[in-house]
């Protein structure tokens, strides 16, 4: 999104729209009924447009197949799952992805074709439509997948698991078919050079995407996000969660203060990927901590990297919020534990200080950052009920639809 392209918040979770779009990229939801988004003022796609089906492919990946649009209405949005004032996570309960997947295909497949001809017949592209199914299309993509958006998160600040491109593949490759098929010009140019990276990666050997693959991956999906910013930047999101994961990782090694920390980031040592790149000499040699404590740090970040592996891809982040649950209930009864004093204080404090720490890594992997940032001004009793309340927004908002 441009610096100059008029903007709105979206009503249900604060993120930024272009004043025009029909769904907030960061949500998902319909933007009808926001007293402060002039959808009056767009003109109405007419019955059975090419715009209208793809915006009922919108619909149906995201509400089902008996969700209908028409020409003179928006999808409503949903006040029964509340977004998260912390950000980042999705907002509505999503459908299993690979039923998403079909759904969308089949609208841009729909798209593709002239009102009642065979399939078999080729396209007519009517030039009044040409504008609005752009646009169209670059909110369904912002929208549905979400998946890619995290991925790329994950190589922004590591090397990812395989596992990804499972989850990651499929959804690039009907988009890039619908683009080129749509005669999207350089967005099917880079949405194509992003898949084959995709596909380099995976022929790669190892279980990691890691060196000239990562690289690669991120060159390409770079030139993505110049074409599809709204969808697909994630550099941004990166950096502000990058520097609350780090700190929370040394933090929890035995020997690393304040003026370890400030050795490390006044060395230009500020990302996870340079960590994972050194021996225990190399760190030592440019931030001047002793070898033993360079080695002890590198053996940190490793089995972070280790952990996060371990973890499956998941659009709900389910496997991350499960931690975070029960972290937060270890939390709990620690601080119960130190507010009894029947044990060393002491002790009881750097254990409760240890699973916030962890606590923190948690919340910077799932985006979280403005919550941690309120944490910390929070007693623990008020830490403690807020992070129950996260938990408890993403359990709802997960909940599959009632039949």
């Amino acid at each position: 999104m441009s610096r100059s392209e008029p903007t709105l918040a979206c009503p249900h979770c604060g993120g930024a729209c272009t004043q025009d779009a029909r769904f907030c990229v960061e949500c998902g939801r319909g933007l009808d009924g926001s007293s402060s988004a002039p959808l009056s003022s767009i003109p109405a796609p007419s019955p059975g447009s090419k715009a209208t089906l793809i915006g009922q492919a919108a619909l149906t990946a995201t509400h089902g197949p008996d969700v209908s649009v028409d020409a003179s209405s928006t999808p409503s949005s949903d006040a029964a799952h509340p977004a998260s004032p912390f950000a980042g996570t999705l907002a509505e309960p999503a459908p299993p992805f690979s039923a998403m997947l079909g759904a969308l295909d089949g609208g841009f497949d729909a798209i593709l074709q002239p009102l009642g001809a065979p399939a078999s017949e080729p396209a007519q592209h009517h030039p009044a439509d040409a504008e609005e199914v752009a646009k169209l299309f670059r909110e369904v993509a912002a929208t549905h997948l979400q998946p890619v958006h995290h991925f790329m998160i994950e190589a922004e600040l590591g090397e990812p698991s395989k596992e990804w491109l499972d989850l990651v593949t499929p959804a690039v490759a009907g988009l890039t078919k619908a683009a080129a098929q749509l005669d999207l010009g350089p967005l099917a140019s880079a949405l194509t050079s992003f898949q084959a990276a995709l596909e380099s990666a995976d022929a790669a050997p190892g279980a990691r995407i890691g060196g000239a693959q990562r690289q690669a991956l991120l060159a390409s999906y770079g030139a993505l996000a110049m074409q599809l910013p709204v969808a697909f930047a994630v550099s941004e999101e990166a950096t502000r969660r990058e520097p609350v994961i780090l700190r929370a990782l040394l933090r929890q090694v035995p020997g690393v203060h304040k003026v370890t920390l400030d050795r490390l980031f006044h060395a230009g040592l500020t990302r996870l990927s340079q960590y994972l790149q050194a021996s225990p000499q190399e760190l030592a040699e440019a931030s001047g901590v002793q070898l033993a404590l360079a080695g002890a740090i590198l053996e940190r970040l490793q089995r972070h990297q280790q952990e996060i592996g371990g973890m499956p891809p998941d659009r709900d982040r389910q496997a991350e919020y499960g931690l975070l649950a029960e972290l937060t209930r270890t939390l709990e009864q620690q601080h119960s534990v130190y507010e009894q004093g029947s044990v060393n204080r002491r002790q009881a404090r750097q254990e409760r200080a240890d699973t916030l720490l962890a606590i923190t890594v948690v919340l910077g992997r799932l985006g979280l950052v403005p919550l941690v940032d309120t944490l910390e001004r929070l007693p623990f009793g008020r830490k403690i009920e807020l992070l129950y309340a996260e938990v408890e927004r993403h359990h709802r908002t997960t909940l599959p639809p009632s039949p």
